[in-house]
């Protein structure tokens, strides 16, 4: 008699596997202290959500996307990136909430597929290889994400003062995008806890969460050193022009 596992793995191969991404950019970015928010300042000429949304749209493994922005700025949003830069994958533009999980979630009321992925609106050098990477991985398991093992020594401190030095081989950076069966985000963001990811919470329900390898150029732009780190890393004619 076949396992439940092997049952419920043939089941999810009748469901709908199309993907639907949501790339989150509602974030304040205070550090910058920059008069527009992060995800439109530009690198080489681009804004960083129009380099964030162009792996998206060129790799074909998804299907749709749709963008988490803060509400004051859905029509420059619309204007200045979708319109602009001739996305067609964007299906949505919709309004953020005050925490991250809070846009998630918003975004997850539109999916419209089975797999969604998470991803941060201002990490721009995502690449096609690594989404589908994810994309595979969760199809095979139910949720995946991808991570960078820790290089160097990190310790744990209260006070100022060293409590414990943590196995180094057992740590990891996780990055974005985030994959999941769109079934198992709903239970996770119903739990209504605060979270850093999407995992966290996934983590939360008991469910294993599968680790895939990420890339140490997948970087997360936080403040304007890393606006310069991604001038560098941009090479002639590898970003939109205006």
């Amino acid at each position: 008699m076949d396992s439940l596992e092997a049952k419920n793995a043939r089941a999810f191969r009748k469901e709908d596997k199309k993907v639907t991404a949501i790339i989150v950019a509602a974030g304040e970015g205070k550090r910058m202290k920059t008069s527009l928010p992060k995800p439109y300042l530009k690198l080489n000429g681009a804004p960083i959500l129009a380099l964030t949304l162009q792996p998206f749209e060129r790799t074909r493994s998804v299907d749709e996307i749709i963008l988490v922005v803060k509400e004051e700025f859905i029509n420059y949003t619309k204007s200045h990136i979708i319109d602009k830069f001739g996305f067609k994958k964007v299906s949505k533009i919709i309004k953020g909430g005050e925490r991250r999980q809070d846009s998630v979630k918003a975004g997850l009321d539109f999916a419209q597929h089975e797999i969604v992925l998470i991803h941060d609106g201002v990490r721009p050098f995502i690449k096609s290889q690594l989404i589908n990477r994810v994309i595979n991985e969760c199809k095979r398991c139910g949720a995946a994400i991808p991570a960078i093992p820790v290089k160097e020594t990190i310790k744990k401190v209260s006070n100022g003062y060293v409590t414990c030095t943590l196995n180094r081989n057992e740590l990891y950076s996780i990055q974005t995008p985030q994959a999941f069966k769109r079934g198992v985000l709903e239970k996770a963001y119903a739990l209504d806890v605060d979270s850093t990811d999407s995992s966290s919470l996934v983590e939360k329900l008991g469910l294993q969460v599968k680790i895939v390898e990420g890339d140490p150029m997948n970087i997360k732009i936080t403040d304007k050193e890393d606006i310069e780190y991604g001038k560098a890393f941009l090479r002639d004619g590898s970003t939109m022009t205006d």
